[in-house]
């Protein structure tokens, strides 16, 4: 091995510095090295950073964040043309002037290394190229299965094969596997009873405890919240240790201040899992360790996967990062690429698996290994021998239903029917109930919405798995983004014509990060929508005598004192004729929404009619409309330009629906005749706005019996249907743990609905 000088700058990545300790602690030898990733950011910085770019640039942590690793690239000398380098520039100044940063001092260090290919920073040109992982000879077998289950079926086999070979269950690791994969690995390694430790650190947001603490830190004192901690303290040490840390590093005053830059400190923590010894272990790729004889079980083999593919869509773009000399994406791509070539090119036994199948068609990794590569075929059969005895026992009522109503057979089917054709009982997959504590504990003053009514109706199995255990977590995407920016500038500009919608837009702070090298574009694009749907709205508003505007109503509220649950929501804007006692509910909508009054006799469309009921509980006045209002356009084609006009039903009343748009210019469906309205299916009478209150009270009580009754059973609506694909199942994001996987649902003869 290549010594290294005592005091050298030593750049290199997680797992060469691993290796290189390692190496050294064999040879009991002793070096004072100084390591440093030449992908994290390069500047000292103190805890007080978050903070402070909030207060003094406004710009929220997951932001402050991004730019970190740019700061060290900036010089502070150089005058930028570009503005989002100016930007940040005039940050890093004043983080310097304030000592919240300090520049990394590489002149200090005579002799820097990169270690085992490590990434140095393009602004130091005197460092010399150390190599110490050794290239192997031996033959490296890579498995290929047609999707990702068969993938962990495959390494599943493999573990059980080396530990039959007697291989040391210690030295056997898994790697560079996602949650879905660990997920089903548990599954299989704890029905053959084989220990397994997922050696991945774990975010603190997974943890209950977290989740309890944040509420009582939002909704109370900090006090309280300090309270809570000491009192938990004994029971969960390992998540209120870590969070007891990091209220050690700051002021009382300083937290009170800034509640919401804390919570997100908080939430980027993560928990290291304990560490067991005589188990297979799953490890991050970065935990190889080159020099040991460990079986390395490498899944997901494939193109943008491994190494994960980096894109141009940081806070830089290519053409930025490439003026303050930092990487460009194509560059970082080609470094790991190399990186990991290298490595796995140093691993003593290595076994590659990758699915040829996830969505679409997969690749092979591009990577460049220099060593024999053994390919083979793999798909999972149950074999006379198997250590699985209750996933084959599931297996073997899936096939046998397969069989019995749709003559489909697999290979496996015969040797699984030898082993459980005598002890088999009707499988029944429904869910089968929750017990009346658990489901108390769950409704402790529940909330109904419309929302929630509609999903119950479309599957109440679907409304318990969101809503009750909340499984469903909304995910940000940049549809939602775009819908909350477009809405919150036409709420202000309903009460300020004069608003400046276009700094709304220039000046978010959290554009989602999947698109933001196309935050240019997409700015233009949401001023263009923002003017043409506040034109539309402004020509309503010019002429309708509806003269009293709310937006953003929120409610909470009990329909009767022995109620277990409130009525919540918050209603977008409410137009009132306070001269006639009128007003009509209008709801925004991003994507293009319809409403019918036999779609919501259905139990579908539930959000506008109890938006209707909850406004008509705490007013005196009467409705005359409730539409919903597209806040993006339309796709326009030739010599037919988008429609945003509102979109639902309204009063069979010709002088009041003339109040409220006097040319019918804005309300679809709505004209006028010589002799009063044009007949129209959106058009209702009072009674039939009557019928709809007491509709939607139906609906609410029958919601609140069905929960509390604790009603959850897979009981989608079978009547309706798109490609064999229930109108319940299109969307529902349980598929992965419904007996129906969201694809045979045509089949209404299955003895489960009978």
């Amino acid at each position: 091995m290549i010594e290294l000088d005592n005091n050298s700058l030593v750049f290199s990545e997680k797992s060469a510095k691993l290796n290189l300790l390692l190496e050294l602690r064999a040879k009991k030898q002793i070096k004072n090295l100084n390591f440093i990733n030449g992908l994290n950011h390069l500047t000292q910085v103190k805890n007080t950073y978050p903070f402070f770019i909030y207060n003094n640039f406004k710009l929220k942590p997951d932001l402050a964040n991004r730019i970190k690793k740019y700061l060290a690239y900036i010089d502070c000398s150089k005058t930028y043309k570009d503005a989002k380098l100016t930007e940040i520039k005039l940050i890093k100044e004043a983080l310097l002037k304030e000592k919240i940063i300090s520049d990394f001092d590489f002149t200090f260090y005579k002799t820097i290394v990169s270690l085992d290919k490590a990434l140095v920073p393009k602004f130091i040109d005197y460092y010399q190229e150390v190599n110490y992982f050794k290239q192997q000879a031996k033959q490296v077998i890579l498995t290929k299965s047609k999707n990702q289950s068969e993938q962990i079926y495959s390494i599943y086999e493999m573990i059980v094969k080396s530990l039959e070979a007697e291989v040391d269950i210690n030295k056997i690791k898994i790697v560079n596997t996602n949650d879905s994969d660990d997920y089903q690995l548990q599954k299989l390694l704890n029905d053959a009873k084989i220990p397994l430790t997922i050696n991945k650190a774990i975010s603190i947001s997974k943890y209950p405890i977290f989740k309890q603490f944040k509420k009582v830190f939002k909704t109370r004192s900090l006090a309280k919240a300090k309270e809570f901690l000491q009192n938990n303290q004994l029971q969960y040490p390992e998540v209120i240790n870590k969070l007891i840390n990091v209220f050690n590093r700051y002021s009382d005053s300083l937290i009170e201040a800034n509640k919401s830059i804390f919570i997100y400190e908080l939430d980027q923590l993560v928990i290291k899992p304990k560490k067991y010894s005589n188990s297979v272990e799953i490890i991050n790729v970065d935990d190889i360790n080159v020099y040991s004889d460990n079986y390395y079980l490498l899944a997901n083999y494939i193109d943008d996967v491994f190494p994960k593919k980096i894109i141009d869509n940081d806070y830089l773009t290519d053409k930025q990062k490439a003026e303050i000399n930092y990487y460009t994406s194509e560059e970082l791509n080609h470094h790991n690429l190399n990186y990991y070539s290298h490595l796995l090119n140093s691993v003593k036994n290595l076994y590659l698996f990758m699915p040829e199948k996830i969505i679409d068609e997969t690749r092979l990794a591009r990577l460049t290994l220099k060593r024999e590569i053994i390919t083979k075929a793999y798909k999972y059969n149950v074999s006379s021998t198997t250590y699985l005895d209750k996933i084959n026992y599931l297996r073997y009522a899936k096939l046998r239903y397969k069989w019995l109503n749709y003559n489909q057979e697999s290979s496996d089917y015969l040797t699984l029917d030898k082993f459980y054709k005598t002890e088999f009982k009707q499988f029944n997959p429904q869910f089968k109930g929750i017990e009346k504590a658990t489901l108390d504990a769950l409704l402790e003053e529940y909330t109904i919405t419309g929302a929630k009514i509609e999903t119950l109706k479309l599957c109440p199995f679907q409304y318990f798995l969101k809503y009750l255990l909340r499984f469903g977590e909304a995910i940000d995407n940049h549809y939602l983004f775009f819908g909350n920016v477009i809405h919150k500038a036409l709420e202000n500009l309903a009460i300020n014509p004069d608003y400046d919608y276009r700094e709304l837009v220039y000046n978010q702070t959290d554009f989602p990060e999947d698109i933001f090298y196309k935050r240019n574009i997409f700015n233009d694009v949401l001023i263009d929508i923002i003017e043409y749907i506040a034109f539309e709205t402004k020509k309503l508003h010019s002429k309708t005598l509806y003269n009293k505007l709310i937006t953003e109503e929120k409610f909470s509220f009990k329909l009767a004192e022995n109620d277990r649950f409130f009525i919540k929501g918050i209603i977008d804007k409410i137009m009132i004729d306070t001269e006639n006692k009128y007003y009509a509910i209008i709801d925004y909508k991003f994507s293009d929404k319809t409403f019918s009054v036999s779609e919501f006799n259905r139990g579908l469309k539930q959000q506008l009619p109890f938006y209707l009921f909850a406004y008509n509980h705490l007013s005196d006045i009467s409705p005359s409309g409730i539409f919903y209002q597209q806040t993006s356009k339309n796709r326009e084609k030739v010599y037919k330009k988008s429609d945003n006009r509102l979109n639902g039903i309204y009063l069979n009343d010709v002088e009041q629906m003339k109040r409220f748009d006097p040319n019918g210019e804005s309300v679809l469906g709505l004209s006028y005749t010589n002799s009063g309205l044009r007949k129209s299916p959106r058009a209702l009478s009072e009674t039939d706005f009557l019928q709809l209150l007491d509709k939607v009270r139906d609906y609410i009580y029958e919601a609140a019996n069905k929960i509390e009754s604790g009603d959850f059973k897979i009981d989608p609506i079978l009547s309706e249907e798109q490609n064999n694909t229930s109108i319940s199942c299109l969307y529902c994001e349980f598929a992965s743990i419904c007996y129906l996987k969201n694809k045979n649902v045509k089949g209404v003869n299955d003895e489960v609905y009978n």
